[in-house]
């Protein structure tokens, strides 16, 4: 999250997300295997349910572009390190939905088609290691307003999603 301390700063940062020019890497672990790096390309569109703002693909929705790139793939679950080209609403949870990865912990975008063949008794131990969307955000990069630097802040993984990861590389699930 970046937050603007005057109106100079907002709309400088408004302008350059605007243009794509803030970088912004996550990383996050999914349900399914994913085979190769990718760009997901698909608009989005928020629909209401239920006092509830919820996103969808649609073709009337505004452009949206996520590259993924696969870090490490388990049986069942792949690592990925997330690109956002365009910054939409719960973007990255939408299109890995849609693409039917959804992201582990996610209960709104979740879907369950990957998920059929997995042993139950791992999939209560995967929700007591982590009690949220295993969705983080490492990266962000952009242009000092005031100064004209790059500034670049990183953020290691926290505990709960490397409990995961080692989880799922020590266990056959």
């Amino acid at each position: 999250m970046i937050v603007a301390k005057n109106i100079y700063c907002y709309f400088f940062l408004k302008q350059e997300l605007k243009k794509h020019n803030i970088i912004r890497k996550y990383e996050t672990i999914v349900n399914g295997i994913i085979k190769s790096n990718d760009i997901i390309n698909f608009p989005i569109k928020r629909i209401y349910k239920k006092n509830n703002v919820c996103m969808n693909v649609h073709p009337s929705g505004k452009s949206a572009i996520t590259k993924i790139f696969v870090k490490n793939i388990f049986k069942n679950y792949t690592y990925l390190k997330i690109l956002l080209k365009t910054g939409r609403t719960h973007q990255i949870r939408v299109h890995l939905s849609y693409i039917k990865h959804s992201i582990i912990g996610d209960q709104i975008y979740k879907n369950y088609i990957n998920n059929i063949n997995n042993n139950k008794f791992y999939e209560t131990k995967i929700n007591k290691i982590i009690k949220r969307q295993a969705l983080h955000a490492y990266c962000v990069k952009f242009m000092h307003p005031f100064y004209k630097i790059f500034i670049k802040l990183n953020v290691v993984l926290p505990n709960d999603i490397n409990n995961l990861i080692n989880f799922l590389k020590n266990v056959n699930i």
